[in-house]
């Protein structure tokens, strides 16, 4: 029946809770050759708040699928966990999908300490607007007074501008 409700995916994590058997088929979900799949079981599992959780972001960060990538990227921005600090800041070199390391940037800032500001803060001189606005939100919300200090200046020199697309970046970052 779990599989069944998992397949229509009409079952909220919270409904699982600490259910051992439940756990363990969203934990076997997470093997799916399916992105959405392995996406959907990894949200029910973080919903149930699954002790387990952790780990199992660990290993999914080496999904071939980077729309995997990419949603475990944002579930680890969300929860913070110290542990992914390391694994993440090594997938800077990996990744190459824009939207991924979109996502990736901004979880070495929520999982990282001191040591995120000056991983991030070179992504500030990236030519790609969407990961320059991932640096500037990732240094204001993760990296203390000054990542907020120099994400800030970043922002306002581009909302100064005299180039019109740069204040627009501004206004949308």
């Amino acid at each position: 029946a779990l599989a069944t409700a998992l397949h229509g995916r009409n079952l909220t994590g919270t409904e699982l809770s600490q259910d051992a058997s439940s756990l363990a088929v969203l934990e076997k979900g997470l093997e799916s050759p399916k992105p959405k799949e392995v996406l959907y079981c990894l949200k029910l599992l973080e919903e149930a708040e699954s002790p387990n959780l952790n780990p199992h972001l660990l290993k999914l960060i080496e999904n071939p699928h980077a729309e995997v990538r990419e949603g475990v990227y944002k579930t680890i921005e969300r929860l913070a966990p110290e542990e992914c600090f390391e694994p993440l800041k090594q997938r800077l070199n990996v990744e190459e999908q824009v939207s991924v390391q979109v996502a990736l940037i901004r979880a070495v800032g929520a999982t990282g300490t001191a040591e995120a500001f000056d991983i991030i803060s070179p992504f500030l001189d990236d030519k790609r607007p969407n990961i320059q606005s991932s640096a500037i939100v990732a240094l204001i919300r993760y990296c203390g007074i000054a990542g907020a200090a120099l994400g800030g200046y970043f922002l306002m020199g581009m909302a100064q501008s005299i180039q019109a697309a740069e204040r627009k970046f501004a206004a949308t970052t």
